[in-house]
């Protein structure tokens, strides 16, 4: 039996199917009633974590702690949606004071690209012809953003909820004004 020895970001496309150990901090963190997403960094890059909300509320994680986690890889081509370079990321987050404002990247502009993108996550490019059919006469490379103004009202209002900077908030009992 050969022990599991510690392994990089940058190596967890070789170890798909293995039990690795990655070291590294929470560089964003997302605490759903059963489900917590973790994307921890390394030196080497991020990759996101996946583990039962039950399973790590005793730790009460935040931001920047270091941590050492022990799991299973597992490849998912979701993962795989933004054009990539070996010089650049390709998107990018702002943050203010921790909490993220904005964020964008490069779009897919190759037909063939977002057909795949579309059947990893379970849908029928047939569902979308209207909009591939643009990618037919040609799609430079391009990129967007988006600004969430109610989040940057909230954070330079000092307001503790992006509900209060928010003129119809919503949430799953509300979905109308």
């Amino acid at each position: 039996m050969s022990a599991v020895r510690r392994s990089f970001v940058s190596e967890l496309h070789d170890r798909a199917g293995k039990t690795v150990i990655l070291r590294g901090w929470v560089y964003r963190l997302r605490v759903l009633a059963k489900t917590t997403f973790i994307i921890l960094r390394d030196c080497t890059g991020e990759t996101q974590c996946v583990a039962s909300s039950e399973s790590l509320r005793d730790l009460h994680l935040k931001l920047d702690d270091a941590i050492e986690i022990h799991g299973a890889v597992r490849s998912d081509d979701r993962a795989n949606t933004y054009p990539r370079t070996e010089t650049s990321a390709a998107g990018f987050d702002l943050l203010l004071n921790g909490l993220e404002i904005t964020t964008g990247g490069q779009r897919l502009h190759r037909r063939q690209d977002l057909e795949r993108a579309i059947m990893a996550r379970g849908l029928s490019p047939a569902s979308f012809e209207s909009h591939l059919k643009m990618f037919e006469l040609g799609m430079p490379p391009h990129g967007g953003l988006a600004i969430g103004l109610e989040r940057l009202t909230a954070q330079i209002l000092g307001l503790s909820n992006v509900r209060e900077a928010t003129l119809y908030p919503r949430d799953r009992y509300r979905v109308t004004p």
